[in-house]
């Protein structure tokens, strides 16, 4: 599955796009992070510790969401929808890739697209 990356020339705005369910890390990524390098470092930072066993769980409140990283998964739920709860847990890898594409779309200001094969993304059941 790819998240793919839109730089609008006019104003600047960046969009991320994912098929399917997995949409919601396009929208965690543009809702809370949006171009932020420090913030999108910091999770990359929290993530990282997350995946070598330093820390057991990382969870956040953002603007839009909550974001909980543990070793397997991303948990990523939506704060303010009229829906019932919009939610999504996705393998951990995935996560990784698109945050680190973000990061790499954000701080290069000339990409006006880009694509990240984020592999196969599955449903994880959170725990």
């Amino acid at each position: 599955m790819k998240i793919i990356y839109t730089r609008q020339e006019k104003d600047g705005i960046q969009y991320p796009s994912i098929d399917d369910k997995f949409y919601l890390i396009g929208s965690y990524l543009f809702s809370d992070i949006q171009g932020d390098e420090i913030s999108c470092q910091e999770i990359i930072m929290y993530l990282e510790e997350v995946l070598s066993g330093k820390r057991e769980e990382f969870d956040t409140d953002g603007n839009a969401h909550i974001l909980v990283l543990k070793p397997g998964f991303a948990y990523i739920q939506n704060m303010y929808t009229d829906d019932p709860v919009e939610e999504v847990t996705c393998n951990i890898e995935a996560f990784e890739k698109a945050i680190r594409g973000w990061l790499t779309f954000i701080t290069d200001k000339s990409k006006m697209h880009m694509e990240v094969d984020l592999g196969d993304v599955k449903e994880v059941e959170f725990y």
